[in-house]
């Protein structure tokens, strides 16, 4: 019984964070109430705060099980010290864009967090949080070009500062402007390309195929 319990309290939980989602998306996430969310997810408020403290611990949440590529960026840091820094980047990134292309939940969540907050302000919780995540990712991906440069495959004509900025403005692009239009392009069959486009015109010499 037990079991079961825990079972039921797991698939309730997941079933406000897809109504979140859902709400989040449609209404955006300043116009999106706890009572929105209960009504979607067909389940009293009592039961969301038995799960989530607030709305921010729901956002905290949603994004966490979106699981964005902050993890694979610093394994991929790691074997930089070894490995071709510019490939792994490419190779995260790559797998980043393969994830937009195919997966509908975490599509939803990036559309949530490029087009949701607009309105909130930067003294909100979650967008001081969700800041935070990007200032890791922002770091590490400095690190990977760092380490570029060290090699001898980075261009002399860039800094890893610049290449860094760049590269974040060149991936937050094509994660709004694929979201906006998907039937555009297809990002699973061009996400290297798309990723190449930008890495080759960083890297001094061949790049790895």
């Amino acid at each position: 019984m037990a079991r079961k319990t825990k079972a039921e309290a797991r698939a309730t939980r997941e079933s406000i964070l897809d109504a979140a989602e859902d709400v989040m998306e449609r209404d955006g996430i300043p116009a999106t109430t706890l009572d929105q969310i209960a009504r979607e997810a067909g389940v009293t408020r009592g039961a969301i705060y038995w799960h989530f403290k607030d709305k921010e611990d729901l956002l905290d949440s949603m994004v966490a099980r979106a699981a964005f590529p902050l993890d694979e960026l610093r394994a991929a840091d790691v074997r930089a010290e070894t490995a071709d820094a510019l490939e792994e980047l490419r190779q995260v990134s790559e797998q980043a864009l393969l994830r937009l292309a195919q997966d509908p939940r975490h599509q939803r969540v990036c559309r949530i967090l490029l087009h949701g907050c607009v309105r909130l302000g930067h003294h909100h919780l979650f967008i001081a949080e969700e800041d935070a995540v990007k200032t890791d990712i922002h770091n590490v991906v400095l690190r990977l070009f760092q380490k570029a440069r060290a090699q001898g495959t980075l261009s002399t004509d860039i800094t890893p500062e610049l290449a860094t900025w760049t590269f974040d403005s060149y991936m937050q692009g094509v994660h709004s402007n694929w979201l906006k239009a998907p039937d555009q392009v297809d990002l699973a069959a061009n996400a290297r390309l798309i990723l190449r486009t930008f890495l080759d015109g960083v890297r001094i010499g061949r790049p790895p195929h």
